[in-house]
């Protein structure tokens, strides 16, 4: 499958990369997820991008916090499940597997959220 992830290439230079995710065998802990929404934080995030962060080399692929679907869980997760909408912090990309201990926040299903995008406008249930 493929990958898509937001770089920042070097200081104001981002670009949406794209490569072959191959997944591996999960962790006992672990969770694959795939991005629904990316949040960003304009400080931190643009500070990273200025290049002038000795925590952030570039190039480097930023994150803040993101709502994923879970695709598959480790074999020792047990408090989610694949198709568990969550909120965690994360990179901005496609894909991702990330730690189940990690703060977690599972979406109710039943709620109604209004995807507002310039590609489509549609209303998605959980």
């Amino acid at each position: 499958m493929i990958n898509r992830k937001i770089m920042f290439m070097s200081p104001f230079q981002v670009e949406m990369v794209e490569e072959e995710y191959v997944p591996k065998t999960l962790g006992d802990q672990e969770v694959l997820v795939k991005l629904i929404y990316s949040l960003i934080s304009p400080g931190t995030e643009m500070a990273m991008l200025s290049g002038k962060e000795d925590w952030a080399k570039l190039p480097l692929c930023p994150g803040y916090s993101s709502v994923n679907r879970i695709v598959e869980c480790g074999k020792g997760v047990q408090d989610f499940q694949a198709d568990d909408v969550v909120f965690h912090y994360g990179n901005h990309c496609e894909y991702q597997v990330v730690e189940a201990k990690d703060r977690y926040c599972v979406l109710n299903r039943n709620i109604q959220v209004l995807v507002l995008s310039r590609a489509i406008g549609d209303k998605v249930s959980y």
